[in-house]
């Protein structure tokens, strides 16, 4: 439903993402020690590029799956 999310490159901040219920549900899914994260109202202002690059952790085959549940949301 509604207007695919726009990423902008991965300069979509990640309050944006987290607007959008869709995109949300795929952060939730993939990266839930990020989202429950007490960090996360810091990492808000950051784009996904900087989270990305950021979370050297994730693997990148997750990144992948997360930016392609993004823009399916």
């Amino acid at each position: 439903g509604g207007d695919p999310v726009d990423l902008r490159n991965n300069q979509i901040t990640v309050r944006e993402i987290l607007a959008n219920p869709a995109a949300r549900a795929v952060v939730m899914h993939e990266l839930p020690e990020v989202y429950n994260s007490p960090l996360l109202g810091f990492a808000k202002g950051m784009t996904l590029a900087q989270v990305m690059s950021f979370a050297g952790k994730i693997p990148e085959a997750k990144q992948k799956r997360i930016l392609e549940g993004l823009l399916r949301a």
